[in-house]
Parts: structure tokens; sequence; C-alpha cells
């Protein structure tokens, strides 16, 4: 019976068992005469056989009755034995054949195993995978340290919706652990989060403001929130330090009178208020 071996990682070693019979009673019986010479392998359908035996092994030391037992062979075909140069080739299909030995006074020649070679394995029992195509279309080139470039196009079977920046799509979530109300509760919350960079002329307690979102429309609009800087904002004493507003102006970019900060924040500096 020919073993498929299916896909097998370049370099590798293949052990290859086969079995002998007897012709009258199909009794496990022992073969004559095994040696490496016996062993051919054919590439893609070619009738020309690989030129060299080296790389392949008897296994039990002669390759006949392994571990004693009565009819039970085998061999081994290192696949990163180059003697015949170029034959053993990523993609290629191989036959291996046994050919000629003798079972039961009868001279036998099969096919002992069949299999492909593909790339070989980066990490042992973990075959290294390139994606060159989804859903039958060139997949993008690699564009950071060999990761693909993705484009999503459906959520759950539905469209998604297209990129809005720098090719970043847009997100919907529905539900938090199963919640409806989850989702919208943490929409409405962060949509109440104002932005504000800050202008020229500030001080510890006075945040003059070049550019914030909402307008203030009302005086002390925001009084007793809290103002927190940007881990990255342009004054690094100011990075993450909180403080609360105990005055606001009416203006599209009103100014914030705060509870003093350690140091008075620069044009550019940018912010939340929670």
């Amino acid at each position: 019976m020919t073993i498929h071996l299916g896909d097998v990682p370049a370099s590798s070693t293949l052990y290859i068992p086969f079995a002998s019979y007897g012709k009258t009673n199909g009794e496990s019986i022992t073969l004559t005469g095994l040696a490496v010479t016996d062993i051919e392998i054919y590439k893609n359908g070619s009738t020309t056989q690989r030129s060299s035996d080296n790389g392949y092994t008897l296994l039990d030391t002669d390759g006949i009755d392994f571990d004693g037992i009565t009819g039970i062979h085998g061999f081994s075909v290192d696949l990163s034995d180059n003697t015949d140069a170029g034959f053993y080739a990523v993609g290629s299909f191989y036959w291996v054949i046994v050919s000629t030995v003798t079972i039961d006074s009868q001279t036998v020649s099969f096919i002992a195993a069949t299999f492909r070679i593909r790339t070989a394995e980066a990490v042992t029992g973990k075959p290294k995978v390139d994606v060159d195509a989804w859903l039958w279309t060139a997949a993008a080139t690699p564009t950071v340290n060999g990761v693909p470039e993705v484009d999503v196009t459906h959520w759950i079977g539905t469209a998604a919706a297209t990129p809005t920046t720098a090719g970043v799509p847009e997100v919907d979530i529905t539900f938090i652990n199963g919640v409806a109300a989850g989702a919208v509760n943490i929409s409405k919350t962060t949509q109440a989060i104002c932005r504000g960079t800050v202008g020229s002329a500030s001080t510890t307690t006075s945040i003059v403001t070049s550019s914030f979102n909402p307008a203030g429309i009302a005086t002390d609009q925001f009084k007793g929130r809290i103002v927190t800087f940007d881990i990255d904002t342009t004054t690094t004493a100011l990075r993450g330090q909180s403080t609360d507003i105990t005055a606001s102006s009416i203006s599209a970019t009103p100014t914030l009178t705060v509870t003093a900060l350690t140091n008075a924040p620069a044009s550019g500096d940018s912010f939340s208020i929670t």
C-alpha cells in the first residue's frame, strides 16, 4: 500500500515504512535483498530517477523486519542531501519506488510513498505560511517587517464602512459585554470630553485657548470640570497633570481659570476636559 505523505518541509527527513506478504495466504513474510540501491525517486512524473542514492538509509540496520517484526520494513530519505543538485525543490511532487526486491520467491516493485515539498519550517513542527492572495486576489506587499497590509471589506457578512482617515476604517461597536446600553453610554461619555489647545499668554492659573471644542457660550460653562494635559503635550512637566476649572469665559476659544498648575502651559500644549 502506498503511503501518501502529503506536503513535507524542505530539507526534512522522511521515514517510510512498508509491509510484505506471502503470495498464497497473504501472511506477513520477510523480504530479501533490500538495499539503498533499490530505492528510486522520481520527480513531477518524469521517467528520470534521482541520480544518487546518497541520503537513503535503511532503518533498523538493514531495513528488514523492523524491530524483529516479520514483514515490517522501512527506510528514510534525507531531503537535505543535494548530491543530485536541485532535485529536491519546493513545489515539486515525488514518487518513492522500491525496485526490485524478492518477496516469497517473487521479484516485486512497488510505490512506497508519494510526497510534495513545501517551504522549510522556521520552527520545528510549525509550517511557514506566506500569504500571497486573498480570495484569489494578489495580497498587498508586506509593509512593516513582513506583515502584510490587510483591507477589511466586511464585518460579519456586512460591507464595512469606507475608510475615513488615512485608510483607517470606521468601526461601530453596538454591544459591550452583550449589553447594547453599554456601548451607547460609552459613546455619549466620550462625546462629552472636550478638547483644547493652549494659546499664548497662559499662566499657572489661567489657560488661554487657541482652539477648543465645544465653544464656550455661557459664563462658567466648564466650571467644576477637570483639565488633564496629554501624555505627549509640549510642556514636559504638565504631561498627565490635572487640575480643576474654577471659571470659564464666553468665547469660541474660552479662557479657563484653574487651580494653580506646577508650570505655566506653553502655546501648543494640548489637553482634555472630563
